[in-house]
């Protein structure tokens, strides 16, 4: 799921930033996202389906046994810069990978082997939905945070 947001309404907070270092910028910028994805995060967390059983599935040809809350414990964000992101310098994604690879199914729904189809449980977008205000009220106050604390040193380290 990839969603694009645009802000508005920031020209101030626009033109410090543009004022700043490149570097300081942008680890302002990326502490502001991470802030940001977190209250996602939590949110998908409290949302995601829980087990009642343990479950196998093999791995490099071993069999692994996954407890109840695995999917729930496996929800981290990963953030990738410059190149790797695909939208933007800085991009906060939650995966569904690794271990918990089995939550992009719980997510969209998937068919067995037999044809029958399995309906979804979804858990992402409805957190997305339910707290992307807070998310975006969370990244602003932060970023103003890092950009005025950044501001702080720069004009320190002039002296």
């Amino acid at each position: 799921m990839s969603q694009t947001v645009t802000v508005t309404g920031l020209k101030e907070l626009e033109q410090t930033i543009s004022q700043l270092n490149g570097k300081v910028a942008k680890k302002a910028v990326e502490i502001a996202v991470k802030s940001g994805t977190k209250v996602v995060l939590e949110e998908a967390k409290a949302r995601a389906p829980l087990g009642i059983v343990p479950h196998k599935f093999k791995e490099k040809g071993a069999v692994i046994t996954v407890k109840p809350g695995n999917l729930r414990k496996s929800l981290k964000q990963r953030v990738y810069r410059g190149q790797r992101a695909s939208m933007g310098n800085i991009q906060s994604i939650i995966p569904l990978d690794g271990r918990a690879f089995y939550g992009k199914f719980q997510e969209w729904g998937w068919k067995t082997k037999s044809g029958r189809y399995i309906a979804p449980q979804r858990f992402l977008a409805p957190a997305w939905q339910a707290k992307k205000e807070e998310a975006l009220d969370q990244l602003g106050k932060r970023l103003g945070e890092e950009v005025e604390k950044a501001a702080r040193e720069a004009a320190v380290n002039a002296r």
